[in-house]
């Protein structure tokens, strides 16, 4: 008899690891380079952290953000309760990542709890600010992928290259962030010079925290997203730091050959 509810799970699985690609591409490539036989539970971690990261955008209100993730910390509770959970195509996959990887919950709270902050749309006051969101809402989500993929890699070098990939990524975000009338640059920077050096003073920051990290030998996956974190760099200084240059928001094509390779 054909055995429908694993292939509903391939099916689920699937579309996990297509959420990814589609929309969260350097966290996929670092995936890429996880062993085979545990992609799987590393997309159904990432597609959920794409789902929470998503609402400011699809929401109207404040309100309506916080209900939107409350509904996720719900099911989350739910999975380590030992209960069913709402029957969606990242749920089913996550239990299962969470149950197969013991994956701490205090790493799904501290993610959910980071992207209340973006509903208030409020910019960081200072650079300190700004590392601390990154921290808050990459870390956590590292640290998953840290047990689930079996690497071995000391807790400040994971913290280090989460906050150097979260503050290139929002880098790159600038002019995006910028059409929506939201704004990620510290406050205080502007009173020390205009965009640019604020940009760059960033990625400073970047570089130094990828530095840290890099003082111990990242393994795989990781050294892939280091490898992303330089090209994000890379292409920022290219433009000269220059957030309204055309050039700077231009996407980055054919990174996966720089990293995979």
């Amino acid at each position: 008899m054909l055995d429908t509810t694993n292939l509903a799970m391939k099916s689920d699985f699937e579309y996990c690891r297509l959420l990814v690609k589609d929309h969260d591409y350097d966290r996929y490539l670092m995936g890429l380079c996880a062993p085979r036989n545990v992609q799987n539970d590393i997309w159904a971690v990432l597609a959920f952290n794409h789902e929470i990261a998503k609402t400011r955008e699809i929401v109207t209100d404040t309100k309506l953000g916080l209900i939107r993730l409350q509904w996720w910390r719900d099911e989350i509770d739910k999975i380590y309760d030992g209960c069913d959970v709402k029957q969606n195509q990242v749920l089913p996959c996550l239990s299962q990542a969470i149950q197969k990887n013991s994956l701490k919950k205090e790493n799904f709270e501290t993610l959910l709890y980071a992207r209340e902050f973006d509903l208030e749309d409020v910019a960081p006051e200072n650079l300190e600010g700004l590392v601390s969101y990154a921290d808050y809402t990459n870390t956590p989500l590292l640290r998953h992928i840290l047990d689930i993929s079996g690497a071995r890699m000391s807790e400040e070098a994971i913290r280090h290259l989460a906050i150097a990939y979260g503050l290139s990524g929002l880098l790159l975000a600038v002019p995006y962030h910028r059409a929506q009338s939201r704004c990620f640059l510290p406050s205080d920077l502007f009173t020390q010079g205009d965009e640019i050096s604020v940009v760059k003073s960033i990625a400073e920051e970047v570089n130094r925290n990828l530095d840290i990290a890099g003082a111990e030998q990242i393994p795989q996956p990781f050294k892939a997203l280091s490898k992303c974190v330089r090209i994000n760099l890379k292409h920022v200084r290219s433009a000269g730091y220059d957030p309204s240059c055309a050039k700077y928001k231009k996407q980055i094509y054919f990174k996966s050959l720089f990293v995979l390779l």
